[in-house]
């Protein structure tokens, strides 16, 4: 609801988004996502992961760890996505070991400069991603961007 109030993005804002997104793509950093996953409802892994596919800035690596989901459509639905773009990992974990050792079977699939969290349930903006590169770009030290 405040996305559609606040930050809707119109035609023309996209392609101005778009526009900014090319500047960077030949030097901006590579940002790989961390998407631990449990049992998530398919609706809300489908729109999670779309998200992350709708990103104007296209540098970025999706890294996803299946923490023992029990029903195997999980697993189904992240293989679909992993075959479809080259740019999403997948790795199943053999038992459930929670949110943290998930998060870090999915940082042994990083390859990226930057590291960036993403809940299974979660939704980006489709400018999310490039107001993270333009920030940690330009030689700037950032440590942690929110």
């Amino acid at each position: 609801v405040w996305a559609n109030r606040f930050d809707a993005l119109g035609e023309e804002q996209l392609d101005a988004l778009q526009r900014r997104a090319r500047e960077l793509e030949a030097d901006g950093p590579l940002i790989s996502i961390l998407l631990p996953v449990y049992q998530t409802p398919e609706r809300w892994l489908r729109r999670c992961i779309d998200s992350v596919i709708a990103q104007v800035y296209p540098k970025w690596q999706l890294c996803i760890a299946d923490d023992a989901s029990p029903d195997p459509r999980v697993m189904q639905v992240l293989e679909q996505y992993a075959r479809h773009d080259a740019r999403i990992e997948v790795v199943r974990r053999d038992r459930n070991g929670h949110i943290s050792a998930a998060s870090n079977s999915a940082l042994e699939l990083v390859r990226g400069d930057y590291v960036a969290l993403l809940d299974h349930d979660d939704e980006l903006r489709p400018h999310a991603l490039l107001e993270m590169a333009e920030a940690v770009g330009g030689g700037r030290d950032i440590q942690l961007a929110y």
